[in-house]
């Protein structure tokens, strides 16, 4: 009988927690904050500010640097960004509901297939990980709606080659 018990109640606690996670957001919307890497100065680093001083994009990993470039990820509209051997974080300055973006995959000769995107609030992490497709040939559209579970401060964006962390290109990033 407890057995029983036990599994009712751990199916109960995963069914609320993905009753409770983000939507997606299925085209671009108008931003309240956004980023698309044209203001920040091309070249390596393992860190800057970014969002007009609303955020701050940084490594995860203590190796490899985050990338502002127009060459090797092409640019929808003068500079792009992805980590370079790292996975990358934005922390913001207070809570959002929405966030979205277009991503790809750097010509780098990385075979990153898809990227990988967590949430977080005060440091704990919000909704479930998602994970989407992205290529090496164009621009995706990806958004989640965190509105129904309070939003989030802080994204983390992952690409799938755990040898080679990294390698998701992004631009035009926004949130509200």
């Amino acid at each position: 009988m407890k057995k029983v018990k036990v599994t009712f109640t751990a199916l109960s606690v995963i069914t609320a927690g993905l009753a409770s996670a983000q939507s997606p957001i299925l085209a671009p919307f108008s931003p309240t904050i956004g980023e698309t890497f044209n203001t920040i100065p091309l070249g390596s680093s393992p860190s800057f500010v970014g969002y007009a001083g609303a955020g701050a994009f940084s490594r995860l990993n203590l190796t490899g640097l985050l990338l502002v470039t127009n060459t090797i990820v092409p640019p929808i509209s003068g500079n792009a960004m992805f980590g370079r051997g790292t996975n990358v974080r934005i922390r913001y300055q207070q809570v959002w509901k929405q966030w979205g973006g277009h991503f790809r995959v750097p010509n780098a000769g990385i075979a990153v297939t898809a990227m990988g995107v967590r949430f977080y609030r005060a440091g704990l992490p919000v909704g479930v990980g998602v994970f989407a497709p992205i290529n090496n040939t164009s621009w995706q559209w990806r958004g989640w709606d965190l509105g129904s579970i309070g939003g989030y401060d802080e994204v983390r964006i992952y690409g799938n080659v755990a040898a080679s962390p990294g390698y998701v290109g992004m631009e035009n990033l926004r949130s509200r």
